[in-house]
């Protein structure tokens, strides 16, 4: 019983240990990947001008209630009470929705980025898994999620992925 239960261990052991050599593990940077991708900053900076075309039209927003207040403050003491009134509404009622504006174009800003991100997760995780068949890895897996060992394919999809960039 005793030779039969060794036996079975060092079987176990000897095939365990020529599986794990023949199983490629490799890991990928996901951050790195996703920051060095040419296609990231295509869309960052079509962000950026959306931001800044977005902040052109609060900018001028801005400046007309600046102009009512300015208006107010100057005449003011010629004014009838319901005339202050008045003007004192529209002020605040420009003023919200000048704070609404900012709080929407915000809040597209925030989608769209997410939209234009998943886009081109996407992508790289699809070019992640074609050069993972092609180059016979077992096992992909983010360098988070390894201590040691495994295989850095980082440069790999990175170059995978910026060929396209050639062509455009």
């Amino acid at each position: 019983m005793k030779k039969s239960l060794l036996l079975t261990t060092m079987v176990l052991i000897f095939v365990s240990r020529s599986f794990a050599e023949d199983v490629k593990i490799g890991f990928v940077d996901y951050e790195k990947v996703f920051t060095s991708f040419y296609k990231t900053e295509m869309v960052n900076e079509d962000l950026k001008k959306k931001t800044d075309d977005w902040q052109v039209k609060l900018d001028g927003f801005k400046t007309e209630i600046a102009d009512l207040k300015e208006t107010y403050d100057k005449n003011e003491s010629t004014y009838a009470d319901d005339k202050k009134k008045d003007e004192r509404k529209k002020i605040m009622e420009k003023l919200q929705e000048y704070q609404d504006m900012g709080q929407d174009l915000t809040g597209k800003l925030k989608e769209l980025q997410f939209q234009e991100y998943e886009k081109l997760k996407k992508e790289i995780d699809t070019v992640i898994q074609n050069l993972g068949k092609k180059e016979k890895y077992a096992l992909v897996l983010d360098k988070s999620a390894v201590f040691f060992g495994g295989t850095d394919i980082t440069d790999m999809v990175i170059k995978e992925l910026n060929k396209g960039k050639a062509k455009k």
